[in-house]
């Protein structure tokens, strides 16, 4: 009799020392917080030691395909440019932090429930025979029904590839700053040439109009109006050459740099000038509509409000609680087993599943609006394209008909029937033709980049380099070093 209630009471202290002991094992595995402060001046080091030149961002346009005979690269294209700003620019690396936090989301939905371990301990001071302590403990697990756990799994899963979406759309918006950005550096660079040769051909005219002048050949007045040219023209370099200092600094933002680390970079501008055939023109509206990423981010939100619509009428059927239970009750061991179960005593979830789908049905009108704004941004577009391809392929009929008159002037000047002054006229106005046809290019290049801009794909480029990009784990810089 003695050794049976000795061995009851040592399975008692087993049982309260390991019901003591669960809470100290489960916080065994925790994490630890590590702090992590911002310092200003630490991250201004940080952003001013970035450059087109480091061994990191060399690794990453390797890693994308890109085929490097020499570091660092001696010209930028667009392709590269755009690499480079991928890799550097914070608005990714947001947009990449919430698609991971999404991701660490859509594990959290694949959780089940952990089980809760409650402990009352009760002291009875009217009876200490065998022992004055009462122990009670419950073990409570939860078992979700209908699936619950399976439909927070797929909205988890559409709320991750929505965040993805959003991550491509950054990433396109960082492609199209930096071409807009390179298309105004390569009209400013033009813009300097044209703009010389005019001011030069201005001084020229200037030079016999004051020699006329001096013979008295020539009235005040309109050697006043000669004089203001080259003038002008000057006054128009000057414009122009700040503008072009203003976009080296709108691009080195596109790229997420310093405006330092473009100094003395050199651009490859060919890229820009590549003509578009029927068939790219063709293929622009069924590319936007399976590409474009606000459209299918819309079509994520739609499967996202279905499955939250799933589990509204999932929350109908009530989850199980089990709880097996054990008490020390003075000296004796008492086992229990309850069950549990939420009872739909004063709603049905009624409301909710009204507001799911309400959700959902805004959704759908959601993705509707989306896609016609896509199909309408393809048509104006297209349409645009159009007029300034005619606008281009009319100035270029008509500086080559100046470039015409002014052989036929060159030959009239060697015949004798024509003067210098009269040449350079010619010449004037063969330089306003080069400055309207050059104009007509730089719309026809904004109005392609608005076609890429309508479909979110760039026309020309490697189609698979894109979307590997769009998909590649953006790695963090360390600053240069």
């Amino acid at each position: 009799m003695a050794k049976e209630k000795h061995q009851r009471q040592t399975l008692s202290r087993i049982c309260t020392y390991a019901l003591l002991s669960l809470p100290l094992f489960s916080l065994s595995g925790c994490i630890e917080y590590h702090p992590k402060p911002l310092d200003p001046l630490l991250i201004n080091q940080h952003l001013s030691q970035r450059s087109l030149e480091i061994q990191g961002l060399k690794i990453f346009l390797e890693q994308q395909g890109q085929t490097l005979h020499t570091w660092p690269l001696k010209q930028w294209n667009l392709n590269q440019l755009t690499l480079a700003g991928l890799y550097f620019h914070p608005e990714l690396k947001i947009s990449q932090a919430a698609w991971q936090q999404a991701q660490a989301k859509q594990q959290q939905a694949a959780q089940r429930v952990n089980p809760q371990l409650s402990i009352t301990p009760t002291f009875n001071a009217s009876n200490d025979l065998p022992s004055p302590w009462i122990l009670s403990s419950l073990l409570n697990f939860s078992f979700e029904s209908a699936g619950k756990r399976q439909i927070r799994q797929q909205q988890a899963e559409q709320l991750s590839e929505s965040a993805r979406l959003t991550l491509a759309n950054s990433a396109w918006q960082i492609h199209s700053r930096i071409r807009q950005q390179l298309e105004q550096l390569w009209f400013s660079k033009q813009q300097q040439r044209l703009l010389s040769q005019q001011q030069q051909l201005q001084r020229e005219s200037l030079h016999r109009v004051e020699q006329q002048y001096a013979a008295g050949n020539l009235s005040a007045l309109e050697l006043v109006r000669v004089r203001l040219a080259p003038e002008q023209s000057q006054l128009a370099l000057l414009d122009i050459k700040r503008q072009y200092a203003d976009r080296l600094i709108q691009l080195a933002s596109a790229l997420g740099l310093y405006p330092e680390a473009l100094h003395q970079i050199q651009f490859d501008f060919s890229e820009l000038n590549q003509s578009l055939t029927k068939s790219d023109l063709k293929q622009l509206r069924q590319r936007a509509l399976s590409n474009h990423a606000q459209l299918l981010l819309r079509l994520a939100d739609y499967r996202s409000s279905e499955a939250n619509l799933q589990l509204a009428i999932a929350q109908q059927y009530p989850d199980i609680q089990l709880g097996p239970g054990y008490e020390y009750d003075q000296g004796s061991n008492k086992w229990s087993l309850g069950l549990g179960i939420t009872l739909p005593f004063f709603h049905n979830q009624e409301p909710q599943i009204a507001a799911a789908e309400s959700q959902r049905r805004a959704a759908a009108a959601r993705f509707e609006a989306q896609q016609l704004k896509v199909v309408q941004g393809v048509a104006q577009a297209l349409s645009g394209y159009a007029a300034a391809k005619v606008k281009k392929q009319t100035a270029d009929l008509i500086q080559k008909d100046v470039e015409q008159q002014l052989k036929r002037a060159q030959a009239r000047l060697q015949a004798g029937v024509l003067s210098a002054a009269d040449l350079i006229a010619v010449h004037l106005q063969n330089t306003s033709a080069k400055l309207a046809q050059l104009n007509a290019q730089a719309a026809l290049q904004q109005a392609k980049g608005a076609l890429e801009d309508a479909s979110q794909r760039p026309i020309k480029a490697n189609h698979a380099l894109w979307q590997h990009t769009l998909s590649y784990s953006v790695p963090n810089d360390n600053g240069g070093r």
